[in-house]
């Protein structure tokens, strides 16, 4: 018989990681904000934030090597480099936002 608590995702302890909850806080935030009678494209923002987030959490994984976050990402190398000029986001030695320069 298989049960619930055999299973990493489904066990109690894994979906209490701080890291996803602080992500939570900061996206329902940057959403609120965003929330204007005038504005426009919020879905596009919104995933330009998320994507921003993700890229740079598996390019840090992965050492900034490009090869093997496209892998993990399940993307194309070239796609990654799209989305990575798209965002503003220089990978150098560490991974840097455009925006965290200012």
């Amino acid at each position: 018989m298989l049960l619930a608590s055999f299973l990493p995702e489904f066990s109690a302890g894994a979906t209490q990681n701080a890291q996803p909850a602080s992500l939570d806080l900061e996206l329902e935030a940057f959403i609120r904000q965003r929330l204007q009678p005038d504005s426009k494209d919020l879905y596009t923002e919104a995933h330009g934030e998320l994507d921003k987030f993700l890229l740079t959490c598996v390019l840090e994984y992965v050492g900034g090597s490009q090869h093997q976050a496209a892998r993990l990402l399940g993307i194309a190398r070239q796609t990654l480099r799209l989305k990575l000029r798209e965002l503003g986001i220089r990978v150098t030695q560490s991974v840097e936002s455009e925006d965290e320069e200012s």
